[in-house]
């Protein structure tokens, strides 16, 4: 009669990557680290490990023998983190000794993106209307603005439906062209911004109903 049995060694690091293992590693993505022995969960938390620089909002969790490690990572940072002994894998083990690791983002790609709504109301009482839009790594952005009447917005549906998602392409909606310009933003690199375009020329001073497009300088 015979009987098998497994062992496991002592717990160790095996690897660590960024991004779920791609080649970039931009800003916000999940540094993971992978153990030769499954993780005792109840021994994972944001105390197991101490990054320099810090990481704002960090979040530790464990899958198997996965330390998945998350925040608001910046970019072109380097990232030394260090695991501490009290993390035990499920048969009590702890590492020897402490060890680090280090992690390398990239540059966050550049994007811009402004309200989630086709109908935006602007506040009636404030001094400058503004139309306010969120950029990374961008220096500065093209606006237009078209006034319109409500009886125009079956008119602005259908141009909607009809140039989402062609950026590439100079987008005429309906209305009378009341603001054609560039501006600046104040970038910091690798970093979300929020900037406000100001509409009180393209409204003439006086309420009234616009449709804004922001798009990139470089397409003129």
């Amino acid at each position: 009669q015979s009987f098998s049995f497994r062992t496991f060694g002592p717990l160790r690091i095996e690897r660590h990557f960024c991004g779920f293992g791609a080649d970039q590693c931009p800003p916000l993505s999940p540094f993971e680290i992978i153990f030769n022995n499954p993780l005792d969960l109840e021994s994972v938390d944001a105390s197991v490990i101490t990054a320099e620089p810090e990481i704002p909002n960090l979040r530790v969790q464990a899958f198997g023998n996965v330390l998945l490690i998350e925040g608001n990572t910046r970019g072109r940072t380097t990232y030394e983190v260090t695991i501490s002994t009290a993390l035990k894998d499920r048969f009590g083990q702890s590492l020897e000794t402490e060890e680090t690791v280090k992690f390398t983002t990239t540059e966050m790609p550049r994007f811009f993106t402004g309200p989630d709504s086709h109908f935006v109301t602007l506040d009636p009482s404030a001094k400058t209307p503004t139309f306010n839009i969120f950029s990374v790594n961008y220096d500065r952005l093209r606006v237009r603005a078209y006034a319109v009447q409500p009886e125009d917005w079956p008119l602005y549906l259908e141009f909607y439906r009809e140039n989402s998602g062609r950026g590439d392409q100079e987008l005429v909606p309906p209305g009378t062209q009341v603001l054609s310009d560039e501006f600046t933003i104040e970038s910091l690199q690798d970093e979300m911004v929020e900037t406000a375009i100001p509409l009180d020329d393209a409204l003439g001073g006086e309420t009234g109903h616009l449709i804004v497009i922001v798009d990139s300088a470089e397409k003129q």
